[in-house]
């Protein structure tokens, strides 16, 4: 994402960033 992406949508940023460690955290666990 772009920086003013970022600043604009920091929900979505939050979303994107949570997805992602979940998607870690099963990667790891499996």
């Amino acid at each position: 994402m772009s920086e003013n992406q970022k600043m604009y949508h920091p929900f979505r940023v939050q979303s994107s960033v949570i997805t992602n460690i979940l998607t870690w955290l099963v990667l790891v666990i499996l």
